[in-house]
């Protein structure tokens, strides 16, 4: 069915790994939803798709719409509680995340975080987002030194 057909393109596109494919991913189980918004495995692959991407909130609702539909869905039960024994301390780095909008160094701390925690593709957003805001040459030369240092585990 065409249903069927669209929830293997979007688990094609989450197998990738890239973030274009994640993009994709991200709109085919929207449109899986939109559509047909009743099937637990449509939330289970946008929430999945959502943590890949560091959409951590956006996440925990997805796997929780899941088990409301679907209560035994293990899958959806081992992401969810994961997310949820670390949301507080997660929710806190997005609020902090926010307010160092204008702080690039701080940013790129916070990218530093990210990647010790196993974030590489939300740790070089920040890293990219911290580049662009910093003032001087200086400041962009020293947070690129500190993407390099993170990614070779320093």
């Amino acid at each position: 069915t065409h249903t069927q057909s669209l929830l293997l393109l979007g688990i094609a596109y989450l197998r990738e790994g890239l973030p274009s494919s994640y993009a994709n991913a991200y709109s085919v189980f929207k449109r899986l939803i939109l559509h047909k918004g009743d099937q637990p495995e449509y939330y289970f692959f946008l929430g999945l798709t959502c943590q890949k991407t560091g959409r951590l909130q956006e996440a925990y609702e997805a796997y929780q719409k899941a088990l409301g539909i679907r209560q035994d869905f293990l899958e959806a039960q081992i992401n969810f509680h994961g997310l949820a024994s670390n949301y507080p301390s997660w929710k806190g780095l997005i609020d902090f995340e926010k307010n160092l909008a204008d702080h690039p160094v701080m940013l790129a701390n916070l990218a530093v975080l990210y990647q010790r925690m196993g974030y590489p593709k939300v740790a070089d957003s920040l890293f990219s987002k911290a580049i662009n805001l910093a003032s001087n040459q200086d400041v962009r030369t020293m947070i690129s030194e500190l993407s390099k240092e993170a990614k070779n585990g320093k």
